[in-house]
């Protein structure tokens, strides 16, 4: 067990240094994309839609329902959406260890004029994993390949937590493939990501023997439901129920 501990604590550490030096990238693209964006906000390109906040849009108070998921091989994974309308296409990525059904409760906004894309990042959901593929650029690009083959058009890109840094990678590296980015919740400091795994250590120490055991599902999701989640911010625990 010793060595295998060893080899956790060796790989956290070589995974906090690349994170690190992915936030400070992450960093310098928001800068540069919010230049861009001042030195464009009073002309608009031709076909480029721009998104406002949720208070500065006209929302219908309509339900959709009995959507289909659908599937796509993409390169080296499969991608599980869900398609609904038409029109300006608007993909929503969800953020780490969620999946899509996380925009349920949004789809009553949904405007008639987008169609929303609801996407299973890799190794989410109903997605197919990518082994040692997870990297901020890693996802991008199976994302860009997925707006390029799959939507086969510019698209609006939301992005939520992790995804949001994939979003602005995605926008600075395939410019061509975004029309409009929105980005929520995603930290963009490194001492607030710092803070935020060295409050979950345990916690992602956990996961990780958990995974390699051979617990059943049912065990599996009865040790989850037990398991503490500290808050970064409060430092309080609480049971994840």
């Amino acid at each position: 067990m010793r060595p295998y501990l060893e080899y956790l604590y060796v790989t956290m550490v070589r995974e906090e240094r690349e994170r690190q030096a992915e936030h400070q990238r992450l960093v310098a693209l928001a800068y540069r994309l919010r230049r861009q964006h001042r030195r464009t906000a009073r002309r608009s390109p031709p076909g480029c839609t721009t998104l406002g906040t949720t208070s500065e849009i006209d929302i219908p108070g309509s339900n959709v329902g009995g959507v289909m998921t659908e599937f796509a091989q993409v390169s080296r994974w499969r991608a599980a959406f869900d398609r609904i309308g038409q029109r300006v296409p608007l993909v929503l990525l969800h953020g780490g260890s969620a999946r899509r059904q996380w925009f349920e409760p949004m789809l009553k906004f949904r405007r008639t004029d987008y169609q929303w894309w609801l996407v299973d990042l890799p190794g989410h959901g109903e997605s197919s994993a990518t082994g040692g593929h997870y990297s901020l650029a890693d996802v991008a690009n199976n994302l860009a390949e997925f707006v390029r083959e799959v939507i086969q058009r510019p698209s609006a890109i939301f992005g939520h937590s992790f995804a949001g840094q994939v979003a602005l990678v995605l926008t600075a590296e395939y410019p061509e493939l975004v029309r409009g980015l929105l980005i929520g919740d995603a930290p963009l400091s490194v001492g607030v990501q710092r803070a935020h795994r060295q409050a979950n250590q345990e916690m992602t120490r956990y996961w990780r023997v958990l995974a390699a055991s051979d617990a059943s599902i049912e065990q599996f999701a009865a040790r989850l439901r037990g398991l503490r989640i500290r808050h970064p911010a409060t430092e309080i625990g609480r049971a994840h129920v």
